[in-house]
């Protein structure tokens, strides 16, 4: 799981900064970034950023708590791992370094089997009425 971290908020250049990290740490790989449907991973921008780099964007259909796997899976995984469930962190520092602790985690292997349960494309695909 690769991330980069920031304390002000997500936009559009922040997109673009991930997909530069992620082609400087994987060259010459195809990279599918899951994305959420927010403005800022859709516009001009972002977009041509990601189409840029081999392998392509996915993007699921408007907003469905069922369909967002991106949500989905933090809510699930880190209510198992105990780092947001029910728990206060006295600072935002702590809060930070807590959900880095997480990620160091999931690269250690430590929840492998919560990720392929979850990060799947597995959906139950229901008939119009």
């Amino acid at each position: 799981m690769y991330s980069i971290s920031t304390t002000d908020y997500i936009k559009a250049t922040t997109v673009v900064e991930l997909i530069g990290f992620l082609r400087e740490e994987l060259p010459g790989r195809s990279i599918y970034l899951v994305l959420d449907n927010a403005r800022y991973q859709r516009c001009k921008l972002a977009f041509g950023s990601l189409w840029e780099i081999p392998g392509s964007p996915y993007i699921p259909a408007p907003y469905s708590p069922n369909l967002n796997l991106i949500e989905y899976s933090v809510l699930e995984i880190s209510q198992k791992s105990q780092v947001l469930a029910g728990f206060h962190y006295p600072t935002k520092e702590s809060f930070v370094e807590a959900i880095d602790n997480f990620i160091d985690e999931v690269n250690e292997g430590l929840h492998e089997n919560e990720i392929d349960e979850l990060m799947n494309l597995k959906f139950q695909l229901l008939e119009a009425a």
